[in-house]
């Protein structure tokens, strides 16, 4: 009777699952059908690559620690498998094998197939587990707080169909996605193999999420078809972070699980994130994985210790093959944490050793990108830390330029911190980045801007109402920021209360004091703060309590802010001034064809597939069919060394590399030379005196306004130059020094 009973019970949330979803489709199609018919078409691919990562980590999850429930192993087993996915793409293009698209299909596919039997196996088993029921069990009212993430669902459903470049404006428009999170996979793509980008520092990063766009336009066979479903990747890591939440809070009680899902899946930044082509979310997604096993392991009576340690270093070190600030914001408090457990759990010999096995575990997944860097610039941490360890691609300049540009704003701060203690003097601007990057609520903003309107600075008071675009920053929203501390307040603290506070202050102290203060960063928060909320909401009182009214109030208060604010970003960058709508859904042949404002050159680069183009000052080469010369302003700067030489080596430069077209960017110069450094070689009217008859002869096609005054001489904000070379003239693989061979 009891096994009907789960049965029922599974099959109503499955039947509930499906109408959801099935709502959303509808409504998609209703607001959208390219969108809508981009999400189907698209999910086979997106399910095949998540079952397969789910089929390599799940041997390894049920040996480690198989008392979870099968929820949990399910999901543990997709976070440290995809990461195990991404080094065996890194593997593979190390070793020139990314050019095998019939093997790629056939591996993703067959190991899709075994993770959709593990699905079912282990989702029809759980009915009849006692413990796992209640994962499943149809539950109270507290199950409504569920349907407050369905709107946010949906705008990020339809902003994944947007093509990059579009979102959003804090972003640049997108503008790390078309620098490195699209483009270092492409140029792998596009030469069948990884290898090292001394024109791009970016590559020298921690690749989870970019390894997996690369292993998309594989699938694909085109960099551009595969923009959509990278982006679905992306959001797809959103989605399991959140039922991260539910499935490892689940424990604690309906409500609990309920009210801190809820608040997870409501946040503003997750939908902010979520539809880009980024890494927080594969970040924060097995980050929530590992403090959820931390818990679990703290709810165990005798727990294995050296397994979960074991387990929990492999997944933290997938969450630092994400994103280098995973290190110090994720698995630096998570390791913390569990050694403090472990010598609650046992003696202290075997807790600094599960420390030490964790610390391994670690590293085991972390470590094949240091060992790459180590190899390719002889700095494993490479960019980072030049002073101690140099690194082949960087000299003084540049890496003073990456530092500068990677240290603190803050505003009315001049001089340099050159010590900590500079830090802790620079505390009150601190705390007020601290408040523009996750604080920010509409009743704190409108206490403040009063208080500014009261002192006359109305300025300051309008950018708190309505901030600039580098500042249209999303919030964590009331429910994120109030809820967790209930915990301290309502009701008798436990142990585990302790250590997930540890953790977010931690998290807190670090993005202080030893970050740029890139509000970006807080994301990792997400990974300790619906935890608390769990635990906050665990045991309060009755069901029509003060405290639980409090509570579902702030859930709905919080939510409908927070979607008032996506609403808002989302129609800002998607509707015209005169409320008309623009259509980006599936566009980004308009990119191709140089039909969206910005990209103008691409309608003349993008006539010739076969055409090479330099791009100067802007290194955002994404769009372009062609072979692309560019490099980013923290990288050596090959035409920027030529252009300081006498005229004749610059005109022998470009007579070498041979660019059909030279795209300068000149409002992207002036604004590199006012933040990170700009080299002062390159000037517009260098480009007066580069004709080189009877080598090479460059016009100006073709010129976009606004005229901006740059190195005190005014220009064009984008200039599109064309060389014409004779048509006897080939391209040289050797030097132009080097004497003509004679004729026999």
């Amino acid at each position: 009777m009891e096994k009907a009973t789960s049965l029922n019970r599974q099959s109503l949330w499955l039947i509930i699952a499906g109408v959801i979803a099935l709502a959303i489709a509808i409504i998609l199609w209703q607001i959208n059908n390219t969108a809508c018919a981009i999400v189907i078409l698209e999910l086979p691919n997106l399910l095949a690559i998540f079952l397969s990562g789910l089929t390599i980590g799940y041997l390894p999850v049920k040996f480690l620690a198989n008392d979870l429930t099968k929820s949990q192993k399910l999901i543990l087993a997709t976070a440290l498998g995809t990461g195990i996915l991404s080094l065996i793409v890194l593997i593979a293009g190390l070793g020139g094998l990314l050019h095998l698209r019939w093997c790629w299909l056939t591996f993703i596919w067959l190991f899709g197939f075994i993770g959709a039997i593990l699905v079912y196996v282990n989702l029809k088993s759980s009915a009849e587990e006692s413990e796992e029921s209640i994962v499943f069990e149809s539950g109270r009212w507290w199950t409504i707080l569920l349907v407050l993430a369905i709107p946010f669902a949906i705008l990020a459903l339809l902003c994944v169909t947007i093509p990059p470049g579009v979102l959003w404006s804090a972003e640049g428009a997108g503008y790390d996605v078309l620098e490195y999170h699209l483009q270092i996979p492409k140029e792998w793509f596009l030469a069948g193999r990884i290898f090292h980008l001394s024109n791009n520092v970016y590559s020298n990063f921690p690749l989870n999420a970019e390894l997996l766009y690369l292993l998309v336009m594989i699938l694909k066979n085109s960099p551009y078809e595969a923009v959509y479903l990278a982006q679905m990747i992306h959001l797809a890591f959103a989605i399991l972070f959140v039922a991260t939440v539910w499935t490892f809070t689940r424990s604690f009680g309906l409500k609990p699980a309920a009210v801190a899902t809820t608040a997870a899946g409501s946040c503003s930044w997750i939908m902010y994130l979520a539809p880009l082509a980024y890494n927080e979310m594969g970040m924060i997604f097995s980050g929530a994985a590992a403090t959820g096993l931390l818990i679990h392991c703290w709810r165990k009576e005798s727990p294995s210790m050296i397994k979960y340690a074991l387990l929990i270093g492999l997944v933290l070190g997938v969450s630092s093959g994400f994103k280098y600030t995973s290190v110090a914001m994720i698995f630096a408090p998570a390791a913390l944490a569990f050694f403090v457990l472990a010598l609650r759990k046992t003696k202290f010999h075997l807790a600094l050793l599960s420390a030490l096995i964790l610390t391994g575990g670690w590293a085991s997944m972390f470590c094949p990108y240091l060992i790459r860097n180590y190899f390719w610039t002889g700095n494993p941490v490479f960019p980072l830390a030049y002073k101690y360890f140099d690194g082949s691609d960087f000299d003084k300049t540049l890496a003073h330029r990456w530092e500068r540009g990677h240290s603190a704003k803050l505003p009315g701060i001049k001089q340099p911190e050159k010590s900590f203690t500079d830090k802790l003097h620079n505390i009150i601007p601190r705390m007020k980045q601290l408040y523009w990057a996750g604080f920010r609520n509409i009743v704190i903003d409108n206490f403040i801007a009063e208080t500014y309107r009261a002192k006359g600075k109305f300025r300051e008071a309008q950018n708190i109402i309505n901030p600039p675009p580098i500042l249209d920053l999303p919030k964590f929203g009331l429910a994120i920021l109030i809820l967790p501390w209930l915990i301290f307040f309502s009701r008798r603290q436990r142990f585990i209360d302790w250590l997930l506070l540890l953790m977010f202050l931690f998290q807190t102290f670090v993005w202080l004091f030893f970050t740029h203060l890139q509000a970006r960063f807080l994301i990792t928060w997400l990974t300790v703060l619906p935890f608390l909320i769990a635990r906050s909401s665990d045991r309060t009182a009755k069901t029509f309590s003060f405290a639980n009214i409090f509570i579902f109030a702030a859930l709905i208060i919080s939510s409908a802010i927070n979607l008032s604010d996506c609403l808002g970003r989302y129609k800002r960058h998607c509707y015209t001034e005169t409320g008309q709508p623009i259509n980006w859904f599936g566009q980004h042949q308009a990119f191709l064809k140089g039909l969206v404002p910005g990209y103008e050159q691409l309608k003349i680069i993008n006539e010739t597939p076969s055409a090479t183009t330099m791009l100067i000052a802007d290194a955002r080469p994404f769009y372009c069919r062609g072979k692309t010369i560019y490099w980013t302003v923290f990288n050596r700067n090959d035409f920027a060394q030529a252009a300081a030489c006498p005229l004749y080596k610059l005109k022998n430069y470009i007579a070498r590399v041979h660019p059909d077209f030279i795209f300068a960017n000149w409002a992207e110069a002036y604004r590199l030379k006012h933040t990170y450094g700009f080299d002062k070689s390159i000037k517009p009217q260098l480009f007066y005196y580069l004709s080189s008859p009877p080598r090479f002869k460059v016009k100006r096609i073709k010129h976009w306004r606004p005229i901006i005054r740059f190195d005190g001489r005014p220009t064009a904000a984008r200039v599109l130059y064309k060389l014409i070379y004779p048509k006897s003239h080939k391209r040289k693989t050797r030097s132009d020094t080097s004497p003509p061979r004679r004729r026999t």
